[in-house]
C-alpha cells in the first residue's frame, strides 16, 4: 500500500497583534489567509524563525478569511524568540496538520489546564456557532496563570474556573472538578487539552461515566507529517493520527501519562 506524505511548503505570516495572556504566556495573532481558510479546531501548524528550530503550535484562534493565532508559553530558546516578536514581524508557517476535534451541534464540555485551554477556545466558538451548548472548565495552578477566561465567558453557556491553590474559582485540579460535575450532569462529548497527567485522569473519569471524549495530546513533533516518528505513542503518530484522539484510542495507550520521548527519540518517564 502506497502512503502519500503531504509536506506543505512554508508560507510567510505577519504578526498583527501580540497579547499578553499571563506571566510567560503570549498569543501571537497572525495574518495568514492560507491557514485561516483551511484550519480546523484542534489542528496545529509548524512555526519557524531564522536561526531557531521549527516548532509545532496548536491554533488558539481561527478567524477566516485572514487571521489565525497561537498561544505560546516561553520554555526554551525558540519560544522565547517567538515572545520577542512584535507587530509587523514575519515568520515561516506550514500546515495546518493533524486530526482536529469533531465540531457539531452537541451538549459539550471542554476541560483545559494551563496553556491547554488555548486550542479549546476556537472549538467552543464553533460549537456555539452550530447551535450547540458548551460548559467550559478553565483551570490553572494559580489565578495569575489562568488564560482565556474572559474569552470563554463571552461564548459558553457555563464557565467553571478552578485553581490548584484556590486563588480563584474552585480549589482543586481540573479532573477533580470534572469528576464532581459528571456526578450531576451529562454531556454528549468531553473535549480535553492540558498536561498529560491531567489527561490521564480525564480519560479514566470519562470511561467511568461512559461519556464520549476527544483529547488533544502533546508530543515532541519534528516533521509534522508522520515521517520521523518522534511523536509516537503506542505505535500511533500524534502529528498525523492525532493530535486529537478518541476515548477508545486513548484507553489502548499504555504509555499515556507514563512515558514520553525526548528529542533524540529516547523514551523517558513522565514526571
Amino acid at each position: 500500500m502506497l502512503t502519500v506524505i503531504i509536506m506543505h511548503s512554508r508560507t510567510v505570516a505577519k504578526v498583527v497583534e501580540v497579547v499578553c495572556e499571563a506571566p510567560g504566556v503570549k498569543t501571537l495573532i497572525l495574518e495568514c489567509p492560507v491557514m485561516a481558510v483551511k484550519a480546523k479546531p484542534g489542528q496545529f501548524i509548524m512555526l519557524w524563525l531564522p536561526g531557531q528550530e521549527e516548532v509545532p503550535m496548536s491554533l488558539s484562534l481561527i478567524k477566516p478569511p485572514r487571521l489565525i493565532g497561537v498561544t505560546v508559553k516561553a520554555v526554551g530558546d525558540t519560544t522565547r524568540a517567538l515572545h520577542a516578536l512584535s507587530k509587523g514581524s514575519l515568520l515561516g508557517v506550514r500546515g495546518p496538520y493533524g486530526r482536529g476535534f469533531t465540531v457539531a451541534k452537541l451538549k459539550a464540555l471542554t476541560i483545559g489546564g494551563g496553556v491547554g485551554v488555548a486550542p479549546l477556545a476556537p472549538l467552543a466558538e464553533e460549537i456555539k456557532a452550530k447551535g450547540g451548548l458548551v460548559t467550559a472548565i478553565v483551570a490553572a495552578t494559580t489565578a495569575e496563570a489562568l488564560i482565556f477566561k474572559e474569552r470563554f465567558s463571552k461564548v459558553v453557556d457555563e464557565l467553571i474556573v478552578a485553581t490548584d491553590d484556590g486563588s480563584e474559582g474552585i480549589k482543586g485540579r481540573a479532573h477533580e472538578v470534572l469528576d464532581s460535575l459528571l456526578s450531576g450532569k451529562s454531556f454528549d462529548m468531553i473535549y480535553a487539552c492540558g498536561p498529560e497527567p491531567m489527561l490521564f485522569e480525564v480519560v479514566k473519569i470519562a470511561s467511568r461515566f461512559k461519556t464520549s471524549l476527544e483529547a488533544s495530546l502533546e508530543r515532541y513533533i519534528k516533521c509534522g507529517v508522520g515521517l520521523c516518528g518522534s511523536c509516537a505513542i503506542n505505535g500511533m503518530r500524534v502529528c498525523v493520527d492525532g493530535p486529537v484522539f478518541t476515548l477508545e484510542e486513548l484507553l489502548k495507550m499504555t504509555e499515556l501519562g507514563k512515558f514520553r520521548r525526548e528529542a533524540s527519540g529516547r523514551k523517558v518517564s513522565i514526571e
